[in-house]
């Protein structure tokens, strides 16, 4: 299955903000509520049509993907949580599924992402598909929770591309880089970013969906003395 392998840090200076930064994106993420119904309809081999419906609210959308995404997304059907007779999703206490809003100059993309916990906090499985920007935000609007907004600056950095995410709202005083690896080894070797602080993968509450709901949790405020 698809494999998200992460590492989270606290970023404790600005002096990431002297490295050539690559891209700079807008993002809002937002939650699909577990009351909803997800049905997740494999077409041909670059279509995929996804389907919501929540308290009277019901969405729909075919989506066009590469082939690799459409292998890649059909996997979900081996997790248990996949009904192939109905092609319902059924959301369990370890699994997520959100919806982002990307705005990069004047691009526009929307992504429908499903994460499921696997034990080990640097480790989802991990199904990703973009889906039109005006789809996403008319279900966020409507039936999602827990909303992230924040500023994505893309580093490439000694041989990996890091991420460090500039939180809004009640979320301002909070910085972190996140940084993706192919073999959970390689964390071990990287040459981190110079402003990586403490490593916050597996601290309760540091997840997006937490910080939507939550705000910063305690541990995190001692950390950066709030």
């Amino acid at each position: 299955m698809p494999l998200e392998i992460e590492r989270k840090y606290l970023i404790k200076n600005d002096k990431w903000r002297q490295l050539p930064i690559e891209a700079v994106k807008e993002l809002t993420q937002s939650y699909i509520q577990r009351t909803c119904d997800i049905h997740i309809i494999f077409c041909d081999q670059d279509q995929i049509t996804l389907r919501f419906a929540d308290k009277g609210h019901n969405f729909s959308s075919l989506v066009q993907v590469t082939s690799d995404d459409y292998r890649d997304f059909k996997k979900i059907q081996e997790l248990p949580e996949f009904d192939l007779d109905t092609n319902l999703l059924t959301k369990g206490k370890r699994m997520s599924c959100r919806l982002r809003l990307e705005t990069e100059g004047d691009k526009k993309t929307g992504y429908f992402t499903v994460k499921k916990d696997t034990g080990d906090s640097e480790i989802n499985n991990e199904f990703q598909i973009p889906v039109p920007y005006e789809f996403a935000a008319q279900v966020i609007a409507a039936i999602c929770v827990d909303t992230v907004n924040k500023t994505r600056h893309v580093i490439p950095y000694e041989g990996f591309k890091w991420e460090v995410d500039q939180f809004h709202g009640t979320l301002s005083k909070l910085f972190i880089a996140e940084v993706e690896v192919k073999d959970p080894s390689l964390f071990e070797t990287m040459k981190k970013l110079p402003s990586a602080g403490k490593n916050v993968t597996a601290v309760k509450g540091i997840s997006n969906k937490d910080l939507g709901r939550h705000g910063i949790p305690d541990s995190i405020k001692a950390l950066l003395k709030l």
